[in-house]
């Protein structure tokens, strides 16, 4: 199964904020999309979700157009890990996993055996076990985003979307959170498509890239392919440089990172 956008337009007051978007996801691979605040980047997760519709063009998975399937089976195939979470949520972690089920219940039926099954092998994939008595709202930042990727696994669909993951995230947390992500996709044949703001991140643990820059595809393909000083300055109007690792692998980070201040 993949997700293919072709032609992709959408504008908000006669404002383009999207124009002439073309790519494919597959599963068992991680995506990322890469630029500036503002460029369009929630936007494109907004349409791939049916959140928002597109002006022009369309979002197909496998044979079917996004826009013209219903919420609750789009939740079947697609789930979602917002950017911003309601902290004041006093649901149990198991409870707010549980949720991540609800597009296999009716209003009135309650969650079964297999629910609860699928929901506690989420709990564990990710390793919140521990967690999964507490109250949500009094979970860590780090804590809640891996509650809520528990959630996505036990609803069980092809494809999940993260909107930046990482955000308000330590560096520690950053590096696990990433980790997990990058297993999931390749043990669990999840196609994974996530925004994300460091270009470092993204190097390290995503198998393709999507550039954006001003709503428009400025390039797309296999990381090794498209991460070039070139590109990415172009990208965040920013001078990158090549620098080597210690096992003298290549990393390109922002020029002006490599010079002290005095």
């Amino acid at each position: 199964m993949k997700i293919k956008i072709e032609n992709l337009y959408f504008a908000f007051n006669e404002n383009h904020i999207l124009k002439n978007i073309n790519i494919e996801f597959e599963k068992s691979k991680v995506y990322s999309l890469l630029g500036k605040n503002g460029t369009g980047k929630t936007t494109l997760l907004k349409n791939l979700l049916g959140i928002l519709k597109p002006s022009s063009g369309k979002i197909s998975i496998g044979n079917r157009v996004v826009s013209d399937i219903k919420e609750k089976d789009l939740s079947k195939i697609i789930s979602y890990v917002p950017q911003t979470i309601n902290s004041n949520l006093t649901f149990d972690v198991l409870t707010m996993v549980l949720m991540g089920r609800n597009p296999y219940l009716n209003a009135l039926t309650k969650p079964t055996k297999e629910d609860y099954e699928l929901s506690y092998e989420a709990i564990r994939i990710v390793g919140i076990d521990k967690l999964i008595e507490k109250d949500f709202s009094k979970l860590s930042g780090g804590e809640k985003q891996l509650v809520m990727i528990a959630r996505a696994i036990a609803q069980d669909t092809e494809f999940i979307v993260m909107d930046e993951p990482t955000s308000n995230l330590d560096i520690k947390n950053q590096n696990e959170v990433m980790n997990l992500i990058w297993d999931i996709s390749r043990k669990y044949n999840k196609g994974i498509i996530l925004s994300i703001h460091d270009p470092l991140l993204c190097y390290k643990y995503c198998d393709e890239g999507v550039m954006i820059k001003d709503g428009e595809l400025m390039i797309s393909g296999q990381i090794d392919d498209i991460f070039t000083e070139e590109h990415l300055s172009k990208l965040y109007d920013v001078e990158f440089t090549t620098i080597r690792g210690v096992n003298s692998e290549k990393i390109i980070v922002p020029s002006f990172t490599l010079n002290k201040r005095h």
